[in-house]
């Protein structure tokens, strides 16, 4: 970015910036046909306003008030004439002036008077998931406003000022660390005085990242908080950072450094509700500006669709100084061809485009009427349902251990957006998932058998997409000395995974050094359901009657020895008198992501049945995801799709993403593949 402080001496004459479509007329004796129009600009107090914009009907930009609120507009008119005059700064409501000019008249003392345009906001914040007690110290939970740089912190009470709002805001946020998050949804106009009360009384989400510098480097041992400080931690020496608590479905900024001086940011962050956002990078932004006002870079992470408000990162060098003291409006320059196209009088701009990343530069033009340009915010789109080339599961070194010994399995998941739900471990590689977290990939895991495992870490997302990565356990050698008091998991030895068991099931296990077994059961893996706890150390069987026909559960048994516990291997059956279908990864066609063209496409998928049954599909097709367009009936593995058919949209669409799955039964069972995609290109 390279920033630039020009001086604009006079007359505002940046012909874009202005709308100019007449040359600017000085002002001095006036001609026959001229007529002249002057007065000044005061605020409420009746102060006067200098950097206000000035422009009229006819287009003409007039410039900036000068330092006595002064303006002086010449009209070029032969005959009495109706004019209107614009008064706009950052801060003030948009006013105009209706004026009768006549030619070769001067009128004088055409005084103005602008309101404040900003509204203060006052109120309470409570505790709602915090366990202190009622009289404890309320003070530093931080009150703001999302898509404004506004921000306040709560007095021991609880209570807070907010000033500066602008008229636009929806949402205010309280947040604390360690406490939770509330929210009020307002309505504001402008100069509105409202007063409203928070209770911190949502469990939020989370946020994980890197805070990096200008060259990419981590920074690390730094303060990460969202704005105002509400929510903060430290970044570890890598700089990696998790903060907890995050509001939800509302846009975040995460900055670290000094609260009010920080140099690092990343803005526009939307989590879905409890979900975590990982991956983000938390950048060093370069900045510029004058001795009184800094500007900076930003970037941007925000939803894959739909407009989005873009804010600029503007401030005072000095905190007790006031922003609407020295701005008239914020430029900015939408295509990058260096030409400031739009004007605001706030510091924000609503952008529908959906180049990613996009780079739009902007600047303000300060009071004094000096140019301050090429600050660049850096819009990143990303999908709000993350899919497998944004969700990322990443795991450590494979590992060498002995029998008995723990293996420390390290498993980290990477999602720019969306969040991710569920961690999960399968310690032997045979499908079934042995271990789950909502927030963390970490475990240490205990092998007491010789052998080769594949540790399977696996992450899904909100919308249920997913990615795994494995982690090669080679179990060798003499078995090790298991220290005093130290939990050894067990599995189950009587069932294989696949075959069909009755709906009484005796399950029985390999007996360990422990004190008591307790047995789980679910309906998935890892299962959930306590169904039996206390078995003694020489109990090492368990029947379970009264099981659901067609229904495959999972059963893992976990160990105690005095106060800690391991788990074992997950088990699964499927009780009752039918195989259901499999699928056939490898037969689905096009590949998932492929770019295709033609009149027609060729879907074909694959499934087998063990038990010989007939199987049927039913086809879902169209531009959403999940599709929601079903074709029943079939009775073929592959399908031509095209134009014309009632659940395709009427024509393909250059650069379309569409969206399919197969629904798969035979008898009594059913099976649903997972969603593919293509992108058509005629």
């Amino acid at each position: 970015m390279k920033l630039l402080a020009v001086s604009v001496l006079g007359i505002f004459s940046l012909l874009l910036l202005s709308n100019c479509t007449k040359e600017q007329r000085t002002t001095g004796a006036l001609d026959d046909i001229d007529s002249k129009v002057s007065g000044k600009v005061l605020d409420a107090d009746g102060n006067p306003l200098t950097g206000v914009n000035v422009t009229t009907s006819d287009n003409l930009g007039i410039g900036l008030t000068n330092g006595n609120g002064e303006y002086s507009v010449i009209f070029e008119v032969s005959e009495t004439t109706p004019k209107t005059i614009y008064f706009n700064r950052y801060g003030f409501v948009d006013t105009t002036l209706n004026v009768q000019v006549e030619f070769n008249n001067e009128k004088t003392d055409q005084n103005i008077t602008l309101t404040s345009s900003f509204a203060t906001i006052t109120g309470n914040v409570s505790n709602g998931l915090s366990k202190r007690s009622a009289s404890a110290d309320l003070s530093g939970i931080s009150v703001s406003i999302p898509n404004q740089q506004v921000w306040t912190v709560t007095d021991s009470d609880g209570n807070f000022t907010l000033k500066n709002v602008l008229p636009d805001a929806r949402i205010i946020i309280a947040t604390l660390s360690g406490t939770g998050w509330g929210s009020s949804v307002i309505s504001l106009t402008a100069g509105a005085k409202l007063n409203i009360n928070i209770s911190l009384d949502k469990a939020g989400s989370s946020i994980a990242g890197t805070v990096t510098d200008e060259a990419g480097q981590p920074v690390g041992n730094i303060n990460v908080h969202t704005l105002g400080g509400g929510l903060t931690t430290v970044a570890n020496g890598n700089g990696q950072f998790r903060l907890e608590n995050v509001p939800d479905s509302v846009s975040i900024d995460v900055l670290a450094g000094e609260v009010g001086k920080e140099t690092y940011s990343a803005g526009g962050l939307i989590v879905d509700k409890n979900s975590q956002l990982d991956g983000i990078s938390v950048k060093e932004q370069i900045t510029g500006g004058n001795s009184d006002i800094f500007i900076r870079d930003r970037d941007m992470y925000v939803p894959e669709e739909g407009s989005i408000t873009i804010v600029a990162d503007v401030g005072m060098k000095d905190k007790d100084s006031n922003l609407v003291d020295h701005i008239s409006f914020f430029i900015w320059d939408i295509d990058g061809d260096g030409i400031y196209e739009d004007t605001t009088y706030t510091p924000t701009l609503v952008y529908t485009g959906t180049e990613t990343p996009k780079e739009i530069n902007y600047g303000i033009m300060t009071a004094d009427s000096t140019l301050i340009k090429g600050a660049v915010i850096t819009i990143n789109r990303v999908s709000a349902n993350p899919d497998a080339t944004i969700i990322r599961a990443v795991v450590g070194q494979d590992i060498e251990i002995n029998p008995n010994n723990e293996a420390n399995l390290l498993g980290e998941g990477l999602c720019q957006t969306g969040g991710i739900v569920s961690y999960l471990w399968d310690f032997n590689g045979d499908g079934n998932y042995d271990w789950l977290r909502k927030d963390a990939g970490k475990v240490m895991y205990r092998y007491y058998r010789a052998g080769e495992f594949d540790a399977v870490f696996k992450v899904i997302a909100a919308n249920g997409k997913s990615d795994s990565a494995i982690i090669k356990v080679s179990v060798a050698g003499p078995p090790a000395d298991i220290p005093e008091g130290v939990a050894i998991p067990t599995e189950i030895n009587n069932i294989e995974s696949g075959k069909l068991y009755k709906h009484n099931l005796l399950l029985e296990w390999y007996k360990a050094d422990v004190d008591s077994y307790s047995v789980y059961m679910g309906k998935t893996s890892p299962p959930d359901s306590l169904i039996k706890s206390g078995l003694s150390a020489t109990d090492t069987s368990l029947l379970v009657e009264g099981l659901d026909d067609d229904v495959k559960y999972f059963f893992q048994i976990e160990t105690h020895k005095d106060t800690n516990k391991a788990v074992g291997f997950v088990q699964d059956v499927l009780i009752g008198d039918n195989m259901p279908p499999v699928l056939i990864d490898s037969l689905f066609m096009p590949d998932s992501g492929a770019t295709v063209s033609g009149d027609s496409i060729l879907l074909q998928w694959g499934a087998t049945d063990e038990d010989g049954d007939e199987l049927n599909y039913t086809l879902y097709f169209s531009m959403g995801n999940p599709p929601g367009k079903p074709l029943p009936g079939l009775t073929t593995n592959t399908l031509k799709v095209a134009p014309g058919i009632d659940w395709i949209e009427s024509d393909w669409i250059d650069g379309g993403l569409y969206y399919w799955q197969v629904e798969i039964y035979d008898r009594t069972d059913t099976i649903l593949s997972g969603v593919f995609e293509f992108i058509y290109k005629p």
